[in-house]
């Protein structure tokens, strides 16, 4: 499994793996520090204190004879000012101490002891320390009380848990603190992405996101300036190049008795300005603020024939009863310019062909012809560029682009194909194929 595969992709999960790696490291490092800092000097000190009384324990006990030794012993135990205990049977317990500061405390108590280590040692079940402190047969036992060993480990174990369900409640609500505004975020971003223009976000929260909700502000007002600006200006154009236009193709039909081919030249190139001057005005005013809207997908494409003006026959292949959620007149606009393209450049029978599956919608307009080299069909979908002159002696260089364009606007995608002999121009529609049959 690779690194990419196992990284943790949302924000949520990312700040509490931060959240929990870091807690976690803080408490191993807590407890390391404890168990050296004070979990060891403490067990050197008791050890210090036991081994010495250890020793003058030893010293009575050598210095007596059998009987003697154990009575001298008892009266240890037999006083209430000392916790001592004397036996001449093994106690009953475990070997080893089962907890983290008993075998601090049993290591520094051999490391203290300045005798040769003891024959045996045991802590018995009740909690006392037991020292085999002769040889002799019956050995001779004596134990000194000590507090209840108390494992840490233990507690540690209800300090880490209490600790990482902290981080993972803290995780949640800051993600929650952040996931909020960087919803409305993403939401209105959306918004923007389906035709409308940005909404107003609210500048409150943490001061990053306050930030960039501020700099998206500034950027939508400064966007619908310009965007205004921008629809001043082409109705200007638009009023004060149609007005000579008009005025122009006015005077040609008053024009009686002059050269008739002169005159139908004429009407043909002020046609063909007008058009021209309809595709500059259309791809420069773009399709964003056209809105979605529920289109049956074989009538929009038959329209999309009938606008184009093409003579030949062109085969539609297209489910019947499918409805589907477009921005109407972009896709009819973005159709009829590649089956006009098919016409101009391509070669007979013409054929269109609409797919759909798993919510994306693909159009298809393939021809006879050439097509278009591989390496020409990214300069050919931008604006005003043009194949070679011997194919490109009428148009705008805009069919394409506004192609395009549509497919952009809608989220996809424009490409082109070979297959069969035949080459395909295909639209595809992502995430827009609603479609109800």
């Amino acid at each position: 499994m690779s690194l990419q595969r196992v990284m943790i992709r949302t924000l949520l999960g990312q700040n509490i793996a931060v959240l929990l790696a870091t807690t976690l490291f803080a408490l191993v490092l807590s407890l390391s520090l404890v168990a050296f800092f004070v979990f060891r000097p403490e067990a050197q000190r008791a050890a210090l204190v036991t081994a010495g009384f250890t020793e003058v324990l030893a010293v009575l006990a050598d210095g007596a004879d059998g009987p003697t030794r154990v009575k001298t012993l008892q009266l240890f135990d037999s006083h209430p000012d000392f916790n001592v205990k004397v036996s001449r049977n093994a106690p009953s317990g475990t070997a080893q101490p089962q907890t983290v500061p008993g075998r601090f405390f049993l290591r520094e108590l051999k490391a203290q002891n300045n005798r040769d280590d003891p024959k045996d040692w045991r802590i018995g079940d009740d909690g006392w320390l037991w020292v085999q402190l002769t040889e002799s047969e019956p050995p001779i036992w004596v134990s000194f009380r000590t507090a209840p060993a108390r494992d840490p480990v233990k507690a540690f174990a209800g300090v880490f848990t209490v600790a990482l369900l902290s981080s993972l409640i803290g995780g949640v609500f800051l993600q929650r603190r952040f996931a909020r505004p960087l919803k409305a975020l993403e939401d209105g971003i959306d918004v923007a992405e389906s035709g409308t223009s940005l909404p107003e976000f609210d500048e409150d929260g943490p001061r990053e996101i306050a930030a960039i909700a501020r700099a998206l502000n500034q950027m939508s007002e400064t966007m619908q300036f310009a965007e205004r600006d921008r629809a001043v200006m082409l109705a200007g154009v638009s009023h004060d190049l149609r007005t000579p236009l008009t005025k122009l193709r006015l005077s040609l039909a008053m024009l009686h008795g002059a050269d008739q081919d002169l005159l139908i030249s004429a009407e043909r190139q002020v046609s063909r300005i007008e058009i021209m001057l309809a595709q500059f005005l259309e791809y420069a005013r773009g399709y964003s603020e056209e809105h979605m809207q529920r289109v049956d997908l074989k009538s929009l494409l038959q329209e999309a024939v009938a606008i184009s003006s093409v003579d030949s026959a062109i085969k539609i292949d297209c489910p019947a009863d499918v409805r589907v959620v477009l921005k109407q007149s972009a896709v009819i606009r973005a159709v009829s310019n590649l089956v006009t393209n098919a016409d101009s450049h391509g070669a007979t029978p013409i054929e269109m062909t609409a797919r759909h599956g798993k919510g994306d919608l693909t159009i298809g307009v393939s021809d006879a012809g050439s097509g278009i080299a591989p390496e020409a069909v990214n300069i050919l979908t931008k604006p005003f560029a043009r194949g070679n002159a011997a194919r490109t002696n009428e148009g705008t260089g805009l069919g394409l682009a506004i192609a395009n364009q549509v497919a952009i606007a809608h989220g996809g995608s424009l490409c082109f194909e070979r297959s069969d002999g035949r080459f395909c121009a295909i639209l595809t529609f992502p995430k827009h194929g609603d479609l109800h049959s």
